[in-house]
Protein backbone atom coordinates (compact mmCIF):
# COMPACT_ATOMS: atom_id res chain seq x y z
CA UNK A 1 0.00 0.00 0.00
CA UNK A 2 1.02 3.66 -0.84
CA UNK A 3 0.84 5.85 2.06
CA UNK A 4 1.16 9.52 1.64
CA UNK A 5 2.89 11.16 4.63
CA UNK A 6 3.22 14.85 5.30
CA UNK A 7 6.95 16.22 7.28
CA UNK A 8 7.36 19.41 7.89
CA UNK A 9 9.93 19.48 4.94
CA UNK A 10 8.13 17.34 2.32
CA UNK A 11 5.64 15.45 1.87
CA UNK A 12 6.68 11.50 1.30
CA UNK A 13 5.78 8.84 -0.93
CA UNK A 14 6.64 5.54 1.31
CA UNK A 15 5.87 2.02 1.06
CA UNK A 16 4.55 0.31 3.83
CA UNK A 17 2.41 -3.24 4.93
CA UNK A 18 -1.08 -2.61 5.19
CA UNK A 19 -1.13 0.21 8.33
CA UNK A 20 -4.57 0.29 10.13
CA UNK A 21 -5.94 4.23 10.68
CA UNK A 22 -8.91 6.16 11.03
CA UNK A 23 -11.24 6.22 8.03
CA UNK A 24 -11.35 10.21 7.47
CA UNK A 25 -7.73 11.03 8.20
CA UNK A 26 -6.13 11.05 4.86
CA UNK A 27 -9.14 13.00 3.16
CA UNK A 28 -8.71 15.78 6.12
CA UNK A 29 -4.88 15.49 5.77
CA UNK A 30 -4.92 16.49 1.88
CA UNK A 31 -7.89 19.19 2.53
CA UNK A 32 -5.76 20.61 5.03
CA UNK A 33 -1.97 20.79 2.68
CA UNK A 34 -4.56 22.00 -0.13
CA UNK A 35 -5.17 24.79 2.15
CA UNK A 36 -2.21 25.29 2.93
CA UNK A 37 -0.81 25.74 -0.64
CA UNK A 38 -3.80 27.57 -1.68
CA UNK A 39 -2.93 30.04 1.06
CA UNK A 40 1.03 30.17 0.47
CA UNK A 41 -0.12 31.11 -3.12
CA UNK A 42 -1.62 33.79 -1.78
CA UNK A 43 1.01 35.14 0.10
CA UNK A 44 3.56 34.80 -2.91
CA UNK A 45 0.65 36.85 -5.73
CA UNK A 46 0.44 39.28 -3.08
CA UNK A 47 3.74 40.20 -2.80
CA UNK A 48 4.68 40.22 -6.48
CA UNK A 49 1.86 42.54 -7.44
CA UNK A 50 1.85 44.94 -3.95
CA UNK A 51 5.39 44.11 -2.52
CA UNK A 52 5.70 47.43 -0.85
CA UNK A 53 2.36 47.31 1.27
CA UNK A 54 3.53 44.72 3.98
CA UNK A 55 6.36 46.48 4.26
CA UNK A 56 4.75 49.87 5.79
CA UNK A 57 1.85 47.54 7.67
CA UNK A 58 2.34 46.94 11.71
CA UNK A 59 -0.24 44.03 10.26
CA UNK A 60 2.82 42.06 8.43
CA UNK A 61 4.92 42.35 11.93
CA UNK A 62 1.81 40.30 13.28
CA UNK A 63 1.44 37.72 10.54
CA UNK A 64 5.10 37.11 10.47
CA UNK A 65 5.36 36.17 14.29
CA UNK A 66 2.10 33.80 13.67
CA UNK A 67 3.70 31.89 11.10
CA UNK A 68 7.27 31.81 12.26
CA UNK A 69 5.67 31.00 16.00
CA UNK A 70 3.56 28.46 14.42
CA UNK A 71 6.25 26.86 12.97
CA UNK A 72 8.10 26.75 16.07
CA UNK A 73 5.43 24.99 17.55
CA UNK A 74 4.72 22.69 15.19
CA UNK A 75 8.66 21.54 14.71
CA UNK A 76 8.99 21.25 18.73
CA UNK A 77 5.98 18.64 18.77
CA UNK A 78 7.41 16.92 15.93
CA UNK A 79 10.53 16.77 17.22
CA UNK A 80 8.93 15.45 20.51
CA UNK A 81 6.98 12.78 18.53
CA UNK A 82 9.70 11.87 16.47
CA UNK A 83 11.60 11.11 19.81
CA UNK A 84 9.13 9.05 20.56
CA UNK A 85 8.63 7.23 17.87
CA UNK A 86 10.31 6.08 14.80
CA UNK A 87 7.24 6.35 12.90
CA UNK A 88 4.40 8.70 13.14
CA UNK A 89 1.32 6.78 11.23
CA UNK A 90 2.23 3.71 13.91
CA UNK A 91 2.83 5.24 16.99
CA UNK A 92 4.25 3.25 19.72
CA UNK A 93 5.02 5.32 22.70
CA UNK A 94 2.17 8.10 23.33
CA UNK A 95 3.47 11.40 23.55
CA UNK A 96 2.10 13.18 26.86
CA UNK A 97 4.73 15.17 28.08
CA UNK A 98 6.67 18.05 27.09
CA UNK A 99 5.47 21.15 25.36
CA UNK A 100 2.10 21.61 24.74
CA UNK A 101 1.40 18.35 25.35
CA UNK A 102 0.55 18.75 28.88
CA UNK A 103 -2.36 20.84 27.96
CA UNK A 104 -3.06 19.85 24.42
CA UNK A 105 -3.88 16.73 22.43
CA UNK A 106 -2.62 18.08 18.90
CA UNK A 107 -0.21 20.85 19.81
CA UNK A 108 1.40 20.42 15.70
CA UNK A 109 -2.32 21.51 14.35
CA UNK A 110 -2.38 24.09 17.08
CA UNK A 111 0.43 25.68 15.21
CA UNK A 112 -0.77 24.93 11.95
CA UNK A 113 -3.79 27.05 12.87
CA UNK A 114 -1.60 30.53 13.85
CA UNK A 115 0.78 29.36 10.47
CA UNK A 116 -2.40 29.52 8.47
CA UNK A 117 -3.96 32.55 10.30
CA UNK A 118 -0.62 34.69 9.35
CA UNK A 119 -1.15 33.34 6.05
CA UNK A 120 -4.35 34.86 5.80
CA UNK A 121 -2.87 38.39 8.03
CA UNK A 122 -0.08 38.75 5.29
CA UNK A 123 -2.54 38.24 1.95
CA UNK A 124 -6.11 39.42 2.91
CA UNK A 125 -7.44 38.51 -0.39
CA UNK A 126 -10.43 36.80 -0.73
CA UNK A 127 -9.35 33.46 -1.73
CA UNK A 128 -7.56 33.24 1.76
CA UNK A 129 -10.72 34.36 3.29
CA UNK A 130 -12.61 31.53 2.10
CA UNK A 131 -9.59 28.88 2.57
CA UNK A 132 -8.83 29.97 6.41
CA UNK A 133 -12.17 28.25 7.85
CA UNK A 134 -11.83 25.04 5.22
CA UNK A 135 -8.18 24.88 6.64
CA UNK A 136 -9.38 25.13 10.45
CA UNK A 137 -12.40 22.83 9.91
CA UNK A 138 -10.05 20.24 8.50
CA UNK A 139 -7.11 20.25 11.24
CA UNK A 140 -10.42 19.31 13.48
CA UNK A 141 -11.67 16.78 11.66
CA UNK A 142 -7.85 15.44 11.47
CA UNK A 143 -7.11 15.51 15.28
CA UNK A 144 -10.89 14.19 16.09
CA UNK A 145 -9.88 11.14 13.81
CA UNK A 146 -6.06 10.67 14.99
CA UNK A 147 -7.66 11.12 18.61
CA UNK A 148 -10.20 7.94 17.90
CA UNK A 149 -7.48 6.16 16.67
CA UNK A 150 -5.33 6.72 19.38
CA UNK A 151 -7.60 5.99 21.86
CA UNK A 152 -8.06 2.08 20.20
CA UNK A 153 -4.26 1.93 20.48
CA UNK A 154 -3.44 3.52 24.24
CA UNK A 155 -6.85 2.65 25.62
CA UNK A 156 -6.43 3.39 29.15
CA UNK A 157 -3.40 5.69 29.04
CA UNK A 158 -5.43 7.99 26.39
CA UNK A 159 -8.46 7.88 28.19
CA UNK A 160 -6.19 9.74 31.06
CA UNK A 161 -5.00 12.06 29.26
CA UNK A 162 -8.31 13.05 27.61
CA UNK A 163 -9.14 13.61 31.00
CA UNK A 164 -6.44 16.49 31.75
CA UNK A 165 -6.21 17.84 28.02
CA UNK A 166 -8.21 19.76 25.40
CA UNK A 167 -7.92 18.07 21.92
CA UNK A 168 -6.92 20.95 20.00
CA UNK A 169 -7.03 24.53 21.97
CA UNK A 170 -5.59 25.01 25.33
CA UNK A 171 -8.50 25.50 27.95
CA UNK A 172 -11.55 26.07 25.29
CA UNK A 173 -11.71 22.93 22.76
Amino acid sequence: MIVIRYSPVAVDIVMYAKVETEPGVMVWWLVKVVCNLVLLSGVFIHYLTDWYLPLLAAQYAVALGLVLGGGVVFLYHYYLIKRENNRLDVPGNLVTRGGLFTVIRHPMYFGEMFMFLGYVLMAPIAISLLCLPVAVFALVKQAQAEDRFLSRVHTERHACWCQSTRLLVPGIY
